[in-house]
């Protein structure tokens, strides 16, 4: 499944598009790129750096630095926004939606057991302090994690 995440932190009123005619399922994430998403504000307080590079032929890894200017607490909003690819080539937005008033709990929840291996620590508490991570992430470690495990799809790959 080829799909497209965009995080953002503050605006909360992104609504989530249903497609229940998409097939669901359990799949297989397959990591192609990682996009910096256009920011109107250059003084963001948390800025990821982040790309993929292959580690195996087929491995692949988060590579880069996360700044937080600020600590990361539980006062940021958080909006994960995931498009996904539909049966003829294109993205649809909003295919999935989160949104949480509670930043630094959600995203540790979602990490879980991993959390602390994304920011390159040995053990990580929210709030997070500020400074510069620096990050690598085998992309494996999200079967770890608590991502939902089932999806509705648009396009399958093989591997």
């Amino acid at each position: 499944m080829s799909m497209l995440i965009a995080f953002t932190f503050g605006d909360l009123n992104i609504k989530p598009v249903f497609r229940p005619n998409l097939p669901s399922g359990q799949y297989k994430l397959i990591f192609r790129a990682v996009y910096k998403c256009s920011t109107t504000n250059l003084n963001e307080t948390i800025q990821l750096n982040l790309h993929i590079t292959k580690t195996s032929e087929h491995d692949t890894s988060y590579v880069g630095n996360i700044t937080l200017l600020e600590p990361l607490t539980d006062e940021f909003d958080i909006n994960v926004n995931m498009a996904v690819m539909d049966k003829i080539g294109g993205w649809k937005d909003n295919a999935y939606v989160y949104t949480s008033k509670k930043g630094c709990t959600s995203i540790k929840g979602f990490y879980g057991v991993t959390f602390s291996t994304f920011l390159g620590l040995e053990h990580v508490e929210c709030p997070v302090g500020k400074g510069i991570y620096n990050v690598l992430y085998d992309t494996k470690n999200y079967e770890k994690g608590n991502f939902p495990k089932i999806f509705f799809y648009g396009k399958t790959t093989s591997s």
